[in-house]
């Protein structure tokens, strides 16, 4: 089994989360998990129980463990925004 380098996956992470364009809000990277938020310009963030707040809280959370977090731009078609 390959020996797991928690700095080499910290620095893909912060890679990863530095090299989204201009229609990406890089809103939180999280320097102990590598976890991050990024929200596309055309996501609607919900009004229904919580809202923005309540999805962004959400999406904090996730990054805190470690999550890579993307709030995909609207589509129009019932699908995941997330």
């Amino acid at each position: 089994m390959k020996k797991v380098n928690f700095e080499e996956l910290l620095k893909e992470a912060e890679i990863k989360y530095n090299s989204y364009g201009s229609e990406w809000k890089k809103a939180y990277f999280d320097d102990n998990s590598g976890g991050f938020n990024v929200y596309h310009e055309k996501h609607q963030f919900s009004n229904a129980g919580g809202g923005a707040t309540g999805e962004k809280t959400v999406g904090k959370m996730l990054a805190n463990e470690g999550k890579q977090v993307e709030f995909l731009p609207e589509t129009g078609k019932k699908m995941p925004d997330i």
